[in-house]
Formats: structure tokens, sequence, C-alpha cells
């Protein structure tokens, strides 16, 4: 056989083999491999229908505030704490220096959010000492209840107290009597207080934050002392602190 006979025969067997193969290929499905294939569409078809059901449920869940970027609730509590410079109003006694020195405690509550603003109640406690020379001293232990609003701005809270309650006084010095000479006295009375409060505090860490507030401490007495007699409890005092504060 030549070379091209044998490459004719070749040629012939492939096409021969390739339209058997046609033939195969369009040969209808068997009642077997019919419902094994529609066995394998209905799986893929319900596997699909499970996933996508998953991916809607999920999408339908909660998101936790720290995920979805949403700020959680502030806190309704605040503590603070901090030394002041305290001013005297008016003409102080004699002996006694105008500016002294004292020490805050603050406890504010919110309980009703307007917008960005919350209305709340705060007890307010400070200590103030006025020593001069001689031994002669004024003394303001004061407590009071105040209405208080606040404003939460990002990190920064500025808020205002107003409210009242009393003073704790005492003198300890010389005081003119009726007839000479001046004597030593010590007076303790509870005087009637007034006080309005304002301050603004920055949010420095976690709950921590730190701030700045004045008092205005008005009190209500007609105590006299000192030589010359004047006022000694009346008509209060300004307490500018450095407020230490926590959010809880």
């Amino acid at each position: 056989m030549t070379r091209a006979a044998a490459l004719a025969s070749a040629l012939a067997a492939l096409f021969a083999a390739g339209g058997a193969f046609a033939q195969a290929e369009q040969a209808p499905e068997s009642p077997e491999q019919q419902e094994r294939r529609e066995l394998r569409e209905r799986r893929a078809r319900e596997a699909e229908e499970r996933q996508r059901a998953r991916e809607e449920e999920e999408a339908n869940l909660p998101v936790p505030p720290s995920e979805s970027g949403e700020s959680q609730e502030p806190p309704k509590w605040n503590l603070g704490v901090g030394p002041r410079l305290s001013i005297l109003l008016g003409d102080s006694a004699a002996g006694v220096p105008q500016v002294g020195y004292g020490v805050t405690l603050r406890l504010h509550f919110s309980f009703l959010k307007l917008g960005p603003l919350r209305l709340g109640a705060g007890f307010h406690f400070a200590h103030d000492r006025f020593s001069g020379a001689g031994a002669t001293t004024v003394a303001h232990s004061t407590f009071a209840v105040l209405a208080v609003i606040d404003g939460l701005f990002g990190r920064v809270r500025p808020w205002l107290g107003v409210g009242g309650g009393f003073s704790l006084a005492d003198y300890q010095g010389l005081d003119q009597p009726a007839a000479p000479p001046p004597m030593r006295v010590d007076f303790l009375s509870v005087v009637p207080l007034v006080t309005v409060a304002a301050g603004v505090a920055v949010r420095l860490y976690a709950g921590f934050e730190l701030g700045l507030r004045a008092d205005f401490d008005l009190t209500f007495s007609s105590q006299a002392a000192g030589v010359p007699r004047r006022g000694v409890f009346s008509p209060g005092l300004v307490g500018l602190t450095l407020d230490l504060g926590f959010r809880f």
C-alpha cells in the first residue's frame, strides 16, 4: 500500500468515528438518564434557594451599635470632683481675705432627652475657707439641689444648673460688742443658699472628662462681726473649679 493510500484510509476511519460520536451524542436520553439529570437540576435549585434565604436572613439581622458605627445611648450619671478658687462677694469682714480656696463634689443625673439637650437634676457640695491674719476665718460648707440642663456635642458637654439649699457657715475672729474691748467669737449658722452653676467639660478617654465650672453661691444672712462690724456670711461667694468628671 502506498503512503497516499494509507493516509486516505486513516482519514476515512477518523471521519467515520466522528460521525458515530455525533450520532451517539444526538441519541435521545433514556428514562433513567432523564430522571438523574432532573434530580441534579432540582438539587442545584434547592441549594441556590437555601443560599439566597440565608443571605436575606443575615441582611435582616439587627447590627450591634459598635459594628454599625452608631453611638450608644450616652451615660445618664455624671460624677465630678475638683479644687476651686473661692472669691467672696461684697466687702469681707475685717481680717478676712477676699480670696480663699475650697473643694467641691457634684453628682448629675439626666432623665429626659430633648434632641442634643438633656434635662436632669444634680447635687452639689462644696467647702470653702477664707483664712486671714490673727486666725480670723470664714468657712462655708454648702449643700444644694439643682435642676440641670446639659448638651452632648461630640466630646464637649456644656451644662447649666439652678437650685438652692443651705450653707453651714462659720466665722472665727474678733467681734466688737456693745462695749469695748473687742472679744474673740465663733459664730456658726445655717443660712439659706441660692446656687447658679455653669460649666463645660471635654471627654478625654472612655467615661473620663475634664472641665471648668463656675458656681455663684448666694447666701442670705444678717450676721455681722469684726472690728468694724460687717456682714460675714452674706452676700455669698463665687467658686471657680477645675472639674474632673466621670460619666457612667
